[in-house]
């Protein structure tokens, strides 16, 4: 489940990337739930949310870098692999009590 601070939202799918419907009259955002987790673990859920729903998060911009080398984290449930320095920044975010809603530019 969401924390409520993303009252209107719904996981994605379990191949993790569903496109915004541009068409759409409510105007959404794609969100990554990172869960709260000691050092070793990084979890995070990907999370749909209109804007008029006025979801709280914190937004995560990075330089994209090299692709290589690349960091597992666990997606949706899933093993996936993420350029390390955006996994860097999600363990430097990460609190080992609670969750953090935030936009990432890039996955």
């Amino acid at each position: 489940a969401l924390p409520p601070s993303v009252p209107s939202s719904r996981p994605f799918p379990k191949d993790i990337y569903e496109p915004l419907d541009l068409t759409s009259k409510q105007p959404s955002i794609h969100l990554a739930i990172l869960r709260a987790a000691p050092r070793e673990a990084t979890r995070m859920t990907l999370a749909h949310a209109t804007f008029a729903s006025r979801p709280r998060y914190e937004a995560l911009s990075y330089t994209w870098g090299k692709p290589e080398p690349v960091k597992a984290i666990e997606l949706n449930g899933i093993t996936a692999q993420i350029r390390e320095n955006l996994w860097l920044a999600l363990v430097h975010l990460r609190d080992a009590r609670k969750e953090r809603v935030l936009w990432i530019n890039a996955i």
